[in-house]
């Protein structure tokens, strides 16, 4: 049997990207604009006009030259003539006199005499004639031309996953579909002589298959990702060896899940160096629970063993192997970004040069962990997060504070 010989996650990480880097085209498509959300853009997108594209109100009042509005308060208003109702919609023609003031609704153009709104609010109306109680200043009420997107301005840049505001700003442009990157198709396969699918009939010393079922779940996420699960396989080079071959070209990349356990660790390795160089990448890392992770790249295809243990394997997908994915998918940022910082309830014990992953409970704003095996598919369930010990720590003390990632 093989040993592991353990690496930091990030350097494995980095070490593969280079080795996969001098052809990693994943090709791209043109989609429609309303089905671009959760994709990955192929190029960067730029404005190819101002928006908006007229000086604008942004308010309900009348349309103004500030300067001949110093002075204006409650006590002192200054009187104007009014000069009629400008349409929203509509270019107001060329008949308006600077010296007067006109009504414009919100969203209305506002004509190059003027370069203030007052909101009507600040005004009392006589008659024909309109005072300001108020002194306005240039550009108030007013979003000037280009002020929001200027042409030329990078709106959405290359690598990005577009988002509902994404296609809001380049719906704004008039855009109607973009160039994305294809979608990654990713096979799982489940290994292991104990494992039944769910609704079989097992034997007492069977489980159900959990972790392709969960990793698949987990893809779901991205919308750049689609993930087939592959039947059970039973502890068997041949068999693992015929599905890979079958299939080689049909997928981007193979998850085995399971195979990098004690039992399919070996086979696993035989299996993938029959598929080219270079081979074995990584096999093994200083992470816990995860530690037995393979990465691995035979003749430019992507094949990974994940761990048996849910939580294991959950771990490892997610902060090994979910990275190097977002890399061959096209995106320019593959590492995820916590979203709090959460205070640590009680110590935490951890082994230096081990980046420890827990999962962990709050109560009363502070996080407590769940002691459990890496086989043990509940504490992802009652978690509310998880947490990193860094390489370099002896362990967390009470009161110190770490970065914080919900459950997927």
């Amino acid at each position: 049997m093989e040993f592991l010989k353990t690496g930091k996650r990030v350097f494995a990480i980095e070490d593969f990207i280079c080795q996969y880097r001098e052809f990693s085209y994943n090709g791209n498509q043109k989609v429609k604009l309303s089905n671009a959300i959760g994709c990955i853009v192929y190029k960067d997108i730029k404005a190819n006009m101002d928006v908006p594209g007229f000086t604008k109100s942004t308010v309900d009042g009348y349309a103004c030259l500030s300067i001949q509005t110093t002075g204006a308060n409650p006590n002192s208003p200054i009187p104007f003539q009014y000069g009629g109702e400008l349409k929203i919609g509509e270019v107001n023609g060329n008949n308006i006199n600077k010296n007067k003031v006109y009504y414009i609704p919100t969203g209305a153009l506002l004509p190059i005499e003027f370069d203030s709104v007052i909101m009507i609010e600040d005004i009392k109306k006589s008659g024909n004639t309109i005072y300001f109680e108020k002194t306005i200043f240039k550009g108030e009420n007013v979003i000037f031309r280009g002020e929001d997107i200027k042409r030329g301005d990078l709106i959405v840049r290359k690598g990005s996953v577009m988002r509902s505001v994404d296609i809001g700003v380049c719906a704004s442009q008039g855009i109607e579909s973009i160039d994305i990157f294809k979608k990654l198709k990713v096979a799982i396969i489940p290994t292991g002589i104990e494992l039944a699918n769910p609704g079989e009939s097992i034997k007492e010393s069977q489980i159900f298959d959990i972790n392709s079922y969960m990793l698949s779940a987990l893809f779901g996420n991205y919308s750049y990702i689609e993930s087939d699960v592959f039947d059970i396989i039973m502890d068997d080079e041949k068999e693992l060896y015929k599905i890979l071959k079958n299939n080689f070209d049909k997928y981007d990349l193979f998850i085995i899940s399971g195979g990098s356990s004690k039992g399919m660790r070996d086979i696993t390795i035989n299996v993938i160096k029959k598929f080219g160089s270079p081979g074995v990448l990584t096999h093994g890392l200083d992470i816990s629970p995860g530690k037995p992770t393979i990465l691995s790249l035979c003749n430019k295809k992507p094949i990974f063993g994940s761990p048996g243990h849910p939580v294991s394997s959950y771990i490892s997908t997610r902060f090994v192997i979910l990275p190097i994915i977002k890399y061959i998918a096209g995106m320019d940022r593959i590492y995820e970004n916590n979203l709090r910082i959460v205070e640590i309830g009680e110590d935490i014990p951890s082994k230096p040069g081990i980046e420890h992953y827990y999962t962990i409970k709050l109560s009363d704003g502070l996080a407590y962990p769940i002691y459990s095996q890496s086989g043990m598919i509940s504490s992802l369930c009652k978690a509310d997060g998880i947490i990193v010990v860094p390489y370099d720590k002896e362990g967390l003390y009470k009161g110190e504070f770490v970065e914080y990632y919900s459950v997927k």
